[in-house]
């Protein structure tokens, strides 16, 4: 295998991978108690499932290596079955006691080691020499453990290094395993090949991580990030309006340059003309467009790069990394790790948005900016340090589809992907088979948060004439519950610059103003609707763009509309992110 292949990181096999992904069942890990030696270690569950799985796949791979040298061993292959049940009878009682995990490796290694020694000569020399170095490949292993436990008392501190030390330390076992895995499967392709399929796939991640960790924590070749927080309450096409974000650089294993920004802060500077994209001129008008209203499309790769695009042409350094997470994230951290107090006010998963959508639109003396890095950053930081961080990573893992992520480095693209870091959304708009629809907000409010809806896609014969038929029922939904709340953060915090009724309208009370853009894989024909305001439509690079101004909706009113057009043979599914 070359260089090239080596570095693409098994891209050829992405099919393999995929099919894999979709089936791969996961352990749920929210449920178990963290106490004695799990407690004292903190390895994370994501990390431990892959270990598991990489154990497992070790003896899998080895038994049938042995059945492709010589099928006249059959005994020797019987110790190696009950080697695997052992194994995979002690993996299965890791969550319970993970100090077994540790004597297992050992234990394991020295039956492996045994299984070695008893092959007769001659015929088995090269299996016997092969086992035997993986026996000691797989007892070095043993002290992963330890290494997880330094690196883990660091990360709160910005010190990632650690985990530069873990990646070299053992690609060379992983490289180990490489080198026989195409023989076997070459050998045994007819024997298998569904379970050695998923065994390999499992062994691609967990090899792939380890040996993208340095281009992540910036080893040798610094990596600049930047984090976006979008507001799922005001809509846009990757999820929320883009109110902030965050940059910060890793170097050699630390957090570098931290820095934090409101979207306005940069808006506005760039003195790069652009034209406004099909996509954003509804958005915008004819107001000059910009960083603010970067996330136009859909597709996050296409919406990231546009944003990098204003970034730098409005003089900051360019970035490698972007990632994009929401206020629905915030919101179930503090569902599930608990509320924080800010300012003698306590803050949960129902009020923290609508808290700092008040503190951003009320235009207080303090800016945004300083009251959320200043007072709430900090209250977060504290809580994310108190939990396991098992639990933090499964957290993250579990609101994967929340978080999305492109990069211009090829292989960090690739281990996104390979962890379907907002792959439901990317895969659903690349679909041939989809209509894909994205909503966003006009009037620049945030009242989607209050929003109740349901779009869904049908199938209906109309005056004799196959038609598919897109149904918008929608619900303004601010009411007592909201008057009372937002009472309440006025009577803690009085007023600031924006006057009291502007700043409720802008938190949700006011009309909502949506626009729909549903993208077709191919043309359709004798379009027509019913309680939509504008239709326009155009053609995108692979997609038939069509935009539907819906009318404005009231607090307290409720809405239906609908979108229809001919169908003949089109099996078509509709994809909407709520």
């Amino acid at each position: 295998m070359g260089v090239k292949e080596k570095n693409l990181l098994f891209a050829q096999r992405e099919d393999v991978l995929y099919s894999f992904i979709v089936k791969e069942k996961r352990f749920d890990f929210s449920a178990k108690k963290q106490i004695g030696f799990w407690k004292k270690i903190r390895i994370h569950a994501s990390f431990l499932r892959l270990f598991e799985d990489a154990l497992i796949f070790l003896f899998f791979a080895l038994s049938i290596f042995i059945i492709s040298v010589s099928f006249t061993g059959y005994e020797k292959v019987l110790k190696m079955a009950d080697i695997i049940t052992e194994t995979s009878t002690s993996v299965s009682t890791i969550i319970e006691n993970p100090k077994m995990l540790h004597d297992s490796i050992v234990n394991i290694s020295d039956k492996i080691q045994g299984l070695s020694e008893s092959l007769d000569s001659g015929t088995y020399d090269s299996v016997s020499q092969d086992l035997f170095i993986l026996s000691k490949n797989i007892k070095k292993s043993a002290v992963l453990l330890d290494d997880l436990d330094i690196c883990t008392q660091t990360i709160f501190e910005n010190d990632f290094s650690c985990f530069l030390n873990v990646s070299y330390k053992y690609q060379p076992l992983f490289a180990y395993i490489e080198k026989n895995i195409e023989n076997t499967q070459t050998k045994l392709a007819s024997l298998f090949v569904e379970d050695l399929d998923e065994y390999i796939v499992t062994f691609q991640k967990i090899y792939t991580t380890i040996q993208v960790m340095p281009e992540i924590f910036g080893d040798r070749v610094l990596h600049r990030y930047v984090i976006l927080f979008q507001n799922a309450y005001e809509k846009r096409a990757t999820g929320g309006f883009v109110g902030s974000f965050y940059v910060f650089d890793m170097n050699d294993g630390y957090m570098r340059d931290q820095k934090f920004y409101d979207i306005y802060q940069f808006d506005g500077q760039s003195q790069k003309k652009t034209l406004v994209p099909a996509l954003a001129q509804s958005l915008v008008g004819k107001e000059p467009w910009s960083l603010r209203d970067a996330n136009i499309s859909p597709y996050f790769e296409t919406s990231a790069q546009y944003f990098l695009d204003f970034l730098e042409t409005a003089g900051s350094e360019s970035r490698d990394t972007v990632i994009a997470i929401d206020n629905r994230m915030l919101e179930d951290f503090l569902q599930v790790f608990g509320s924080i107090i800010v300012d003698d006010f306590l803050l949960d998963h129902k009020n923290i948005s609508f808290y700092l959508s008040y503190m951003t639109e009320g235009k207080f003396e303090q800016s945004p900016k300083e009251f959320i890095v200043n007072k709430v950053f900090p209250e977060i930081w504290k809580k994310a340090k108190e939990a396991e961080l098992s639990e933090l990573l499964q957290f993250v893992i579990h609101k994967r589809e929340n978080i999305q992520v492109f990069s211009k480095n090829d292989r960090m693209a690739y281990l996104a992907k390979m962890f379907e870091f907002g792959q439901l959304r990317a895969s659903a708009f690349i679909d041939p088979n989809t209509i894909f629809v994205s909503q966003t907000s006009i009037s620049g409010n945030k009242s989607d948060a209050f929003i109740k809806q349901e779009i869904t896609y049908e199938k209906r014969i109309i005056e004799g004439v196959n038609k598919g038929v897109i149904t918008f029922q929608r619900q303004h939904d601010w009411g007592e519950d909201q008057e009372v709340l937002f009472t309440k953060l006025l009577g803690h915090f009085g007023e600031g610059k924006t006057p009291k009724k502007d700043v409720k309208r802008i938190l949700g009370k006011g009309s909502n103003h949506a626009l729909f853009q549903i993208f077709f894989p191919q043309s359709i024909q004798n379009v027509s609707s019913i309680n939509t305001k504008n239709i326009r439509s155009w053609q995108e690079e692979n997609h038939f763009v069509y935009e539907l101004d819906l009318p404005l909706l009231e607090a307290g009113a409720s809405q239906n509309s609908e979108f229809s057009f001919d169908v003949e043979n089109e099996d078509w599914e509709l994809f909407f992110t709520q």
